[in-house]
């Protein structure tokens, strides 16, 4: 491509840009793949460049809202979008305006059908993003104290398929920046398969050994068992909002994490332990002096924010203590080494995206001091717990280009029991969005939710489709043991999808809480299909956006990736059998407000097609694999005992499980069988 050739892509595709101001990518599977250059550091200082993008007609962009948290944003044009002021959280001062995001992900559709990407990066000693200025993006980058040289700062890409452009987005950065590793590469922690309850939403920081026993007996009396116990904040040795030491209050764990680790293993069969803490040991950091400050480096320094004016006093502290970046690996070793020795196996690790707010105006760089708190953290929990980590209050994008190791991260804000329904279903659409991005690095946890809420199945049918993990909050004895088991399995297992669930394309650049459109959330498993249909209009009368309105949508084959067949069975786990439709023929679903539906559409072959287990929310989640030995002999491998169900135009000379026969019955080509026992089965239906 020679100079003319890449100074017309940059006309047409991103006015404003200079051809000096990029490196194009050659070879690439793209139409376009460039990177912009941030232009020599300004240490201590920032820098700024705006352009076009011409003819889009959708756009949808995920934006981190405060110094924690991702939403997202679309419509059929930028101005979808809100226009930020152009300071950034940590230059906030008192009169400013407050309601500022950063851009951290734009997606967007072109006249002409094309799509394009653009990703702003954290790279090394620097840190960029996007804001709106009107009718322009602008691109801001913020350089560390210490900054140097120029470097890429934000990846721009074109391309026909959209989802396929976000991976090759994530492919082209992770060779870029060493510690941005994808998803595909990382292991899955173990916690992610099975069930769990969080003590937070039951205590909150009023936690204590002897709840914690009460909570995990309530779970044995109604028959479920836990695969993991996470004991969230309230568990720790502090002064103030300060993190003393590693040890327990004493008034709530009198002997420590251990007893209460044996007890929950041992009598209550839980498989695994986990402990909250915030990066910096906690809200406010580390204590000045005494315990910790002992034996590491501390800096204490004011840090007064008035961005955090009404957000409570942990948030808004006038200083702020933390281990200094050269020698926090050496804290988070020692820390979890401590942690190990009770008998705890994971970690769910809070308030990171602060740590900028810790280290702003001190002499270590904000980005590169998160760059060596990422790799202690993540390094001492590989060591060990074996990576069972989940990273919270970390949506920003020095987080995410440091995640070399770590395999979780929470997806959106916390679930908020007391909210109204239009932040329940706020939930729901903020996690579905942002996996968009974050699937490629991440397996995001669309976090707890309490079995017993008003919207509980809302709530209950996006984690079963999300291939998040699944763990619940229930106060103690208030829990809905029905809606426990359509989303897990025997043993503590979680019932859930191999891979990040996402929108459908048709939903990308549509809001559905404004929209008169159904929010569909897809996933596959086995070469099976999954929809997952929401009405994310609130039911709350006192609400501004309540809504009376039925939605109707259509949902068809042509809503997910990689099924192969020209005929497909549809089953509703609320609606039962729905019939067979031809490749991309739709079926069309309706619900109320905060009413929502799961839909398997399961290729027919050889006149059958599985569906699943009959009773969970997502049958065919149930299914790990599937094959045609010929073509009167299907074998399905289930993960569990349940009521199989499978479509099917003949009936079956027999159904074996494990090689004993099973009885079967057949309604309106719907054939079922109770397959016993617990764990793995192998079903033969012969034909």
């Amino acid at each position: 491509m020679d100079k003319l050739e890449k100074e017309a892509i940059l006309e047409q595709y991103l006015g404003g840009l200079s051809e000096a101001d990029v490196t194009h990518l050659e070879d690439s599977e793209l139409e376009v793949a460039l990177f912009v250059n941030s232009g020599e550091a300004r240490p201590g200082g920032k820098s700024s460049s705006q352009f076009d993008i011409p003819v889009l007609n959708g756009v949808f962009a995920i934006r981190r809202v405060n110094p924690f948290w991702y939403t997202p944003a679309m419509g059929d044009s930028l101005k979808a979008i809100p226009e930020d002021p152009e300071h950034s959280f940590v230059e906030h001062k008192e009169g400013m305006e407050k309601d500022l995001a950063e851009i951290h992900f734009l997606l967007w559709r072109r006249e002409d059908g094309k799509h394009g990407v653009m990703v702003p990066l954290s790279n090394g000693d620097r840190r960029s993003y996007l804001r709106r200025s009107g009718d322009r993006l602008e691109q801001v980058v913020r350089f560390d104290v210490n900054a140097s040289g120029t470097r890429p700062s934000l990846f721009v890409g074109i391309g026909d398929d959209p989802y396929q452009l976000v991976e090759y987005a994530a492919r082209f950065i992770s060779a870029e920046i060493p510690g941005f590793r994808l998803r595909t590469e990382k292991r899955l922690p173990d916690f992610v398969d099975r069930f769990g309850w969080c003590t937070w939403d039951a205590f909150y920081q009023e936690v204590s050994a002897e709840k914690v026993e009460s909570g995990l007996q309530a779970f044995a009396d109604g028959g479920v068992e836990l695969g993991f116990l996470m004991i969230d904040d309230g568990w720790q040795q502090l002064e103030g909002f300060r993190f003393k030491d590693f040890d327990t209050d004493k008034t709530k764990f009198p002997d420590g994490l251990k007893p209460v680790v044996q007890l929950a293993k041992e009598k209550y069969g839980v498989g695994m332990v986990g402990v909250w803490h915030a990066l910096q040991g906690y809200w406010h950091g580390v204590v000045a002096s005494g315990g910790v400050a002992e034996r590491f480096e501390v800096v204490d320094q004011e840090s007064p924010s008035a961005y955090f004016d009404g957000w409570g006093e942990q948030f808004a502290p006038m200083s702020r203590g933390f281990v200094h970046p050269s020698d926090i690996h050496r804290w988070y070793q020692e820390f979890y080494e401590y942690l190990s020795s009770e008998g705890i196996d994971m970690v769910k690790v809070d308030n990171q995206g602060m740590l900028e707010f810790f280290t702003e105006g001190s002499s270590v760089g904000n980005t590169a001091a998160m760059k060596a708190y990422q790799q202690a953290l993540q390094g001492a929990s590989q060591t060990h717990f074996e990576g069972n980590l989940i990273n919270c209050m970390s949506n920003t994008n020095d987080v995410a280009f440091n995640l070399s190791a770590s395999a979780t991260w929470r997806n959106s804000d916390d679930f908020y029991p007391d909210k109204p329904s239009s932040q329940q279903a706020d939930h729901i659409v903020i996690n579905a969005y942002n996996n968009v991005w974050t699937s490629t690095f991440v397996w995001g946890d669309w976090d707890m939710f309490q079995s017993t809420h008003k919207h509980a199945e809302f709530h209950a049918m996006g984690r079963a489709v999300s291939g998040s993990p699944v763990y619940v909050s229930d106060k103690v004895g208030a829990h809905d043991f029905d809606i426990i088991r359509k989303i897990s399995l025997s043993g503590g297992r979680a019932l859930r999808f191999e891979d990040p669930a996402r929108p459908s394309i048709d939903s990308l650049f549509v809001d559905p809480r404004s929209e008169d459109s159904l929010l569909k959330v897809c996933n596959t498993n086995s070469g099976i299909g999954t929809v997952a249909l929401f009405n994310c209009h609130s039911d709350d009368e006192g609400e501004e956006t309540y809504s009376s309105k039925e939605i109707s949508g259509d949902v068809s084959s042509d809503d997910l990736y990689q099924l192969d067949g020209d005929a497909y069975a549809f089953y509703a786990h609320k609606g039962g059998y729905l019939g067979e439709r031809e490749s991309g023929e739709p079926v069309s679903i309706s619900l109320k407000a905060m009413e929502s539906e799961i839909v398997t559409i399961s290729p027919i072959k050889n006149g059958a097609a599985p569906l699943g287990l009959k009773g969970k929310y997502a049958s065919s989640a149930a299914i790990s694999s599937y094959e045609w030995l010929s073509k009167d002999w299907l074998r399905i491998c289930l993960k569990d005992g349940g009521d199989l169900l499978l479509m099917s135009e003949r009936a079956p000379s027999k159904v074996l499980c494990n090689e004993e026969v099973l009885e079967w019955t057949q309604v309106n080509a719907v054939l079922e069988t109770a397959v016993p026992g617990q764990g793995v089965s192998v079903i033969d239906v012969c034909f």
